[in-house]
Formats: C-alpha cells, structure tokens, sequence
C-alpha cells in the first residue's frame, strides 16, 4: 500500500543498548526505515553517555527507550532542551507484564505492533505535544 507520512514530522532518538528490548522491536518493525519513509528525523544511541551528548547537542521531540529502562535514563530525558517525550518500548513478554500492573501507558511502542501502528504512535505523541499536552 501507500506508504504512511507523517503529519507532524519529529526528530527522534532511539535509545537501544546493545541488551535491551528496543533493539528486538525495532529489528522487528523495521523501526529506523519506517520512520524515515514516514518523513521523520531518526538517530540511534548506545549508552547514556551517547543519549546525554545528543540530547545536548540537539533537540528532539521523541525518545524512545526500553519501559523498563533504569530511571537515569528518564532523569537524562527530563532534563533535556524541549523536553522531548519518553515513549516506551515493549517486548512482548514485558508487554504483557506491563498489561497485568493495569498501568497502560498512552503512548507505547510494543514487539506485536504492526509497523504503521508504530508509526502512527509517533503521529499521535506528536499531537498531543502540539495541543501541549506533555505524557510522562
């Protein structure tokens, strides 16, 4: 079919060491082509001295990184410029660990997700920032 284009393009970080589950998602949505087809600005990091660094050297709108990440790396996001939003990301094992807490965040990116959903979750994340709506 047509490819999806974003409505309000963002500039995403990808936070994705080398054990977490963000690289399995992103291997199995295609996450980086998907999103640049999609008229987005995407870069990937290693560790949280790199997110750290690109987070200072530019603004972005969006970054996505592992739910269960350590709380060093939300600190590192929240302090950021423009105070990008932090996406989670899912496997589908942590998904479903996630599903029975009950705490269902609004926006998340998960393992099972097909990649236009991915993608239009960044769309929606998007609007929520324009209507200045900020989620944790």
């Amino acid at each position: 079919g047509p490819a999806y284009v974003a409505e309000h393009p963002a500039k995403v970080l990808i936070f994705m060491p080398e054990a977490s589950v963000v690289h399995d998602v992103a291997k199995s949505l295609d996450l980086h082509k998907a999103l640049r087809q999609a008229s987005h600005t995407v870069r990937a990091v290693r560790n949280e001295l790199e997110l750290e660094r690109a987070l200072a050297a530019e603004r972005y709108d969006i970054v996505i990184a592992d739910a269960f990440s350590p709380a060093s790396v939300a600190a590192i996001v929240e302090r950021a410029n423009g105070r990008p939003t932090l996406v989670p990301a899912f496997s589908k094992q942590s998904h479903r660990q996630m599903e029975r807490t009950g705490k269902v965040p609004v926006c998340r990116i998960t393992a099972k997700d097909v990649q236009y959903h991915a993608v239009g979750e960044i769309d929606h994340v998007m609007d929520l920032r324009r209507s200045g709506i900020v989620v944790p």
